[in-house]
């Protein structure tokens, strides 16, 4: 895809693919996001080239749990707000709309969510390897002490 520097214009092909995809029916504001044009050269080239309806666009609906599922993926990082209005077909006003209506659903995004078990079944399989670790380490210590006859434990207090 060919991006265009200030003062410089648009190749015959460039227009003629950004009209294309128009035609086939991909949303205008995605067109406008993915080639990083500006509306008023699309409806000027709707008018010299010719192409789609550029007035009345075609618009996404999405049922809530689309929704929930798309702001779920931007907050834990699976997917950047620019990655998911590219996957979805939306503007990034539209994400950021949801974002921000879904801000008292999701405060805190908690580890020990019932949307999220493979996480917190990591997390708790981490924790009980830990603990195993310091037991064998205390075990390893009261070994020593009674073979050696000597304190490894500091004693609790310091001494001034």
């Amino acid at each position: 895809m060919e991006m265009r520097r200030k003062g410089q214009h648009y190749s015959r092909e460039f227009i003629e693919e950004t009209l294309g995809e128009l035609k086939s029916g991909v949303p205008r504001a995605l067109i406008l996001q993915k080639r990083g044009i500006n509306i008023t050269s699309l409806r000027e080239w709707v008018v010299r080239y010719g192409g789609g309806e550029v007035s009345n666009p075609t618009r996404l609906r999405f049922t809530e749990q689309q929704r929930r599922g798309i702001v779920r993926k931007v907050l834990l990082g699976e997917m950047t707000k620019q990655e998911a209005c590219l996957a979805h077909g939306m503007t990034r006003a539209t994400l950021c709309g949801w974002l921000a209506a879904s801000k008292k659903d999701y405060n805190d995004i908690d580890v020990k969510s019932s949307e999220m078990p493979a996480l917190r079944n990591s997390t708790d399989k981490e924790l009980q390897k830990a603990h195993l670790k310091i037991l064998a380490l205390e075990t390893l210590i009261d070994v020593a002490e009674v073979e050696f006859k000597i304190k490894i434990r500091k004693k609790s207090g310091a001494k001034q």
